[in-house]
């Protein structure tokens, strides 16, 4: 019999008792033993897992660049996950500039990183939580330049961005047939952008947004996700994370001609004090 069985039991027993003018010691006893578990506060118990790190599970680490024009991409430091601690983190950094051979360029440095951690079976219509903490700093810096439309022109636009992003997408994964649960909320992800933008037609407009400088972010994130069909005891699971951080920097032009644009910008996530984690994983 379950726990709330017997408090059930133990509840209707005393009402029961409470209305018989002349309770017997037997009664009396029997009350007490099958609602101990009211008198003494307690509650049923619930079928907690909570996973932590060190984690089993698999890891798959990439880095990638692109440059188009005159600038860089670099990975200042390589994509990284330690399954004993359950953190990790990677390094990047991007610049770009109009040049005379290239008036418009884009430069891009994104690491992926793809890990799948063991979780157990879990009887009945589980719900799962896993959550994520994040650390880091960035730094951006644009120079708009000079947009020139040329004559005749109906309209242009030049456009200097520079950002660092850090985003993910989380499931869980059925191992044995590759089935997914989504999260019940999806992350848009966390960072920062900073652009100028100038409109031409003929007469001229600027819209900026944020400012040259050096920022720390911080935050947690937790996915939840609800296993309305249970879970096969034959079968192996795990939370699945993909992570993504990186830099992009881009200048762009249409029908005109920038002169002295530029911009540039880094993310590190993986110095000391920076960096994200997998701090727990639970099934209930």
């Amino acid at each position: 019999m379950s726990n709330v069985d017997m408090l059930r039991r133990g509840s209707r027993s005393g009402i029961q008792l409470f209305r018989n003018p002349v309770p017997t010691l037997g009664m009396l006893l029997g009350f007490l033993v099958i609602a101990s578990p009211l008198s003494s506060g307690a509650l049923p118990a619930v079928n907690v897992k909570t996973i932590v790190a060190p984690y089993r599970g698999t890891v798959h680490l990439s880095n990638s660049t692109s440059l188009v024009g005159c600038g860089s991409a670099k990975i200042t430091a390589p994509s990284r996950f330690d399954l004993t601690t359950g953190s990790g983190g990677a390094g990047r950094s991007s610049t770009t500039r109009s040049c005379g051979s290239s008036p418009s360029g884009s430069s891009d440095s994104v690491a992926r990183i793809e890990i799948r951690l063991y979780i157990p079976y879990h009887g009945g219509y589980p719900r799962i939580t896993a959550n994520l903490s994040y650390g880091a700093k960035g730094t951006l810096a644009i120079n708009a330049g000079t947009c020139t439309p040329p004559a005749n022109s109906g309209g242009v636009d030049c456009d200097t961005l520079a950002a660092f992003t850090i985003s993910a997408s989380a499931f869980i994964i059925d191992l044995t047939n590759g089935s997914r649960v989504l999260p019940e909320h999806h992350w848009n992800g966390t960072g920062r952008v900073l652009e100028n933008a100038t409109y031409c037609t003929p007469q001229c407009a600027w819209y900026t947004q944020g400012t040259n400088g050096t920022f720390s972010i911080r935050g947690t994130h937790s996915w939840a996700f609800d296993l309305s069909g249970g879970m096969v005891k034959s079968h192996r699971y795990a939370f699945e994370l993909i992570l993504w951080a990186g830099t992009n920097v881009y200048i762009s032009n249409s029908d005109s001609v920038q002169f002295g644009a530029s911009g540039s910008a880094s993310l590190n996530l993986f110095s000391p004090g920076h960096g994200f984690a997998v701090t727990a994983i639970t099934e209930r």
